[in-house]
């Protein structure tokens, strides 16, 4: 099959996020689609509506990006990107000492989803939300 006849021809980018069950986010949203396929276990997706990015009070991060180690595959932390985003909110919504809701949020629209072994999810570009697992 020749490249100009795949339906991703336009693709410009793509990443890919592999976790050990211990990875947790913060509210966030992302400036492209992407894809979540959970392959064992399980993970928690917090899906909140269009209208909650205002109440989130972004703040500006600096990306970081995981070290693997080419002789033994093994990964040894992470180092800071030169990129700066702004797009993680300050609230932690898998808090566990949290006792009660942040009451501005719109939470009657909000979705939790739990992803199991096998599920595919598609979260569209700007789509709000926080993954644990």
């Amino acid at each position: 099959m020749k490249y100009r006849n795949l339906p991703f021809r336009g693709l410009q980018s793509a990443n890919l996020w592999l976790g050990d069950g211990g990875m947790r986010s913060a509210v966030h949203w992302d400036g492209h689609d992407n894809l979540l396929l959970q392959l064992c276990g399980t993970k928690t997706v917090l899906l909140l509506p269009p209208e909650a990015t205002s109440s989130l009070g972004y703040r500006a991060w600096t990306e970081h990006r995981y070290v693997v180690d080419p002789a033994t595959g093994e990964f040894h932390g992470h180092r800071p990107e030169n990129s700066v985003v702004e797009n993680h909110a300050v609230f932690d919504a898998f808090d566990q000492s949290m006792t009660e809701l942040p009451s501005h949020m719109p939470w009657q629209r909000a979705r939790v989803a739990v992803l199991e072994p096998g599920t595919l999810r598609c979260l569209s570009m700007s789509a709000v939300c926080a993954v644990r697992g």
